[in-house]
């Protein structure tokens, strides 16, 4: 992580504005720019909601310094979002769906029990998939054809009339189904459905992740839970004393947490190129 050039964004309005020029799709940009500009009773849309969600407090942007080691690292869970590139720019603003809906809806709490805390973050993993994996297409139609070749998980809530009927009289019921849904499917050790499959193994991942930050999960929840709640009193003197907390934090390659980092890296890269490679077969 690149401490000199990280853009750290204090005030909502900051947030919002350095958010819009990341789009690289005008499609996202434009439902997040007339969702929070274009309607005098700021009424959002499903793009703007999740910026707006997101930028309850403070939060940081970053070049990373070890692309192998810190790609995985889910520096989310502290606020801060690294910048990645992809060839498919409709990928690239989905890879943002997906962080900021991750960031804007976790919890954080000091001094958990390990199994607690694996269940929130699966939780909060479960919920930042159904956004970016699912509901996004249901949201914005014309996204399917522009997004992923091969066949996708959401593809079948697409095409079940049903569902989507269902879909649109009660939305947050039916969120709560594909969440239900897509839960099953992470448990699911028989799966035959190569997405089915891959969601599974992904559940698989999560655990090793955990499994890497048994030791030292609650030193980020603690640092995470102060600055929110330092955040509602004053925003810039909370980021301030959060980054030099996480600058302490800081070792190789100045990366945070740099231990967990190498060890989580290993899990995933194997599994991604697996993946990969059965995405090649469909």
């Amino acid at each position: 992580m690149n401490f000199k050039t990280a853009k750290i964004l204090i005030a909502r309005h900051e947030i919002h504005d350095y958010v819009l020029k990341l789009w690289k799709t005008e499609l996202f940009r434009n439902l997040h720019y007339y969702g929070i500009c274009s309607r005098p009773d700021r009424q959002h849309n499903f793009v703007s909601s999740i910026v707006e969600r997101f930028a309850d407090m403070p939060r940081f942007f970053f070049d990373m310094t070890d692309k192998v080691n810190e790609h995985a690292h889910f520096s989310t869970w502290w606020g801060g979002i690294p910048h990645r590139e992809y060839d498919n720019p409709y990928i690239h603003d989905l890879y943002l769906i997906h962080e900021m809906a991750h960031a804007g809806e976790m919890v954080y709490l000091e001094g958990m029990n390990f199994d607690n805390f694996l269940r929130k973050m699966t939780d909060n993993e479960l919920h930042a998939s159904v956004v970016s994996e699912i509901q996004v297409y249901l949201e914005i139609p014309k996204l399917r054809k522009l997004s992923f070749k091969h066949p996708i998980y959401a593809d079948r809530f697409l095409e079940d009339e049903r569902f989507m009927r269902r879909y649109r009289i009660d939305k947050e019921r039916a969120f709560e189904e594909m969440k239900v849904r897509r839960r099953n499917t992470m448990m699911d050790t028989n799966a035959t459905d190569t997405a089915d499959k891959w969601i599974h193994r992904f559940y698989n991942q999560n655990a090793a992740w955990g499994a890497v930050w048994a030791h030292n999960y609650n030193k980020v929840e603690a640092a995470m839970a102060r600055l929110r709640e330092h955040s509602y009193i004053n925003r810039e003197a909370a980021m301030k004393a959060f980054m030099v907390w996480l600058a302490q934090n800081t070792t190789h390659y100045e990366v945070p947490f740099y231990r967990e980092a190498q060890a989580f890296a290993g899990v995933y890269w194997a599994n991604r190129g697996h993946y990969d490679d059965a995405m090649k077969e469909i």
